[in-house]
């Protein structure tokens, strides 16, 4: 599986647990050999996509446990200008681009991401998904993450994809 963290980093900038990829679990990943063939300097980005009040209703299936996602109302209430796309939603379209670029099965093999969601992405903004391999050798390929909409950063940070136990 994939692991996800996200958190409020303490001063000195270090995360509130121990968290990383699962390397046992890479040995399962059918396209470990195209992933080691990854370099640093290699880079990825999305089409633009344009992100819909339809398409965050239907990510929530009907959870309506937190309604600024999907109704202006309330997203009004709560002092936005509009809905905003809920965290999982957002970096949805990094994994998609992701597994577009190295392959389906890519990520479900242990990866981890560590990322920080840094402004909202409303509905109508445009997002672009972008990551770049920062290090790659024979344990694991790290890409640094970025998502932004309308220009602004919406998303950072990191993943970890293991090649081997």
């Amino acid at each position: 599986g994939v692991t996800v963290m996200s958190g409020v980093a303490a001063a000195g900038g270090e995360l509130p647990y121990e968290a990383g990829p699962d390397f046992p679990a890479s040995r399962g990943n059918p396209l470990l050999a195209s992933l080691r063939e990854l370099r640093p300097g290699a880079a990825f980005e999305s089409e633009p996509q344009v992100v819909t009040l339809q398409m965050m209703r239907d990510w929530s299936a009907g959870d309506e446990r937190n309604p600024i996602h999907t109704d202006p109302e309330v997203a009004r209430k709560a002092g936005l200008a509009a809905p905003i796309a809920g965290g999982p939603h957002v970096l949805a379209f990094l994994q998609e681009m992701l597994m577009e670029r190295l392959g389906a099965e890519a990520l479900s093999h242990g990866s981890h991401f560590d990322v920080r969601w840094v402004s909202p992405v409303q509905d109508g903004g445009t997002v672009v998904t972008r990551a770049a391999v920062t290090a790659a050798d024979a344990r694991s390929v790290t890409l640094e993450l970025k998502i932004e909409c309308d220009g602004r950063t919406a998303m950072v940070g990191a993943a970890t994809i293991p090649l081997q136990s």
